[in-house]
Order: structure tokens, then C-alpha cells, then sequence
């Protein structure tokens, strides 16, 4: 993921990330994963990816997640 945000543009406008600025880093996306929780971190992904789906009116998507923090 800190390597998408250093090369995807759209990736870096999706998280905020303006031009110029560094990406987050894994330290600090780890941090946040612990901080937030694995069950509530994937009602935030569920809950955005669903109104960003319905916003844009999608009918078919592909969707690839690194979910490489949960463990199994």
C-alpha cells in the first residue's frame, strides 16, 4: 500500500494526499490498523467501498484488498 501511494495518483487523491507530500508510511498504517481494530476498520472499508459504488451508479467492479494485517 505505501508504495501505491508514492506511484497511483488517484490512489494519493482518494487518501488526501496532495501533490508534493509524502505517502504515509507502514509504520504509520500499522499504527492505525492497531489503533482502529480489525472488525471496525472493515466496517469503514464496507461502508465507504458500498457508497462510493452507489454514488458513481456501478453496476459491475473488480475489487483487489491487501488484507495482509488480519491474521488468519
Amino acid at each position: 500500500m505505501t508504495r501505491l501511494l508514492n506511484s497511483d495518483q488517484r490512489i494519493r487523491k482518494l487518501c488526501l494526499i496532495k501533490k508534493g507530500e509524502k505517502g504515509y508510511t507502514r509504520s504509520v498504517l500499522s499504527r492505525f490498523i492497531r489503533k482502529v481494530g480489525e472488525d471496525n476498520l472493515n466496517k469503514i472499508i464496507e461502508e465507504k467501498v458500498i457508497k462510493l459504488l452507489k454514488t458513481n451508479n456501478v453496476k459491475d467492479f473488480d475489487a483487489v484488498l491487501d488484507a495482509s494485517f488480519i491474521k488468519a
